[in-house]
């Protein structure tokens, strides 16, 4: 064998060479944790595999509508969002809590913690919240969390 065959034939082809569509062909295989650990390898593996682990899991984003839907364990992917190459402010944000009160309890702090870690803005971040399936124990407890939702 030539050495320039030779050469060639010990090139190391890494995924980035392959076509996009291939690549989310194979990512839609994965399991959860190796989805979520492609979208940190690059900045184009994080365009590719984000908005794929975050539709899995419960937070979808509508470019077209300007909409982000948050339900299941989408709440607790708001940092990954926040994060990720598709963040930008949305005209609406759709909430649809469990009706399982301590997991709805952990979802509503996981979107007061995002909240609270939005950069300021000249205009508010979304336009309009929907809030879907809140179970509130009580007036009070439905006022307190309109009230940490107003900013």
């Amino acid at each position: 064998m030539s050495s320039a065959a030779l050469a060639s034939f010990q090139t190391v082809q890494t995924i980035f060479y392959l076509p996009t569509e291939l690549i989310i062909l194979m990512a839609k295989y994965l399991g959860d944790a190796d989805l979520y650990a492609l979208t940190r390898v690059s900045h184009h593996m994080a365009s590719i595999a984000c908005p794929l682990y975050l539709a899995r899991i419960g937070l979808i984003l509508s470019q077209r509508s300007s909409t982000l839907c948050l339900s299941r364990d989408g709440f607790k992917a708001l940092g990954i969002w926040l994060r990720s190459p598709g963040f930008s402010p949305s005209d609406q944000l759709f909430c649809t809590f469990s009706f399982n009160p301590q997991r709805a309890t952990t979802e509503i702090a996981c979107l007061q913690k995002f909240l609270d870690s939005l950069p300021p803005h000249p205009r508010p971040f979304f336009h309009r919240i929907y809030l879907i399936h809140v179970d509130a124990g009580s007036l009070h407890d439905l006022l307190v969390l309109c009230s940490m939702l107003s900013f």
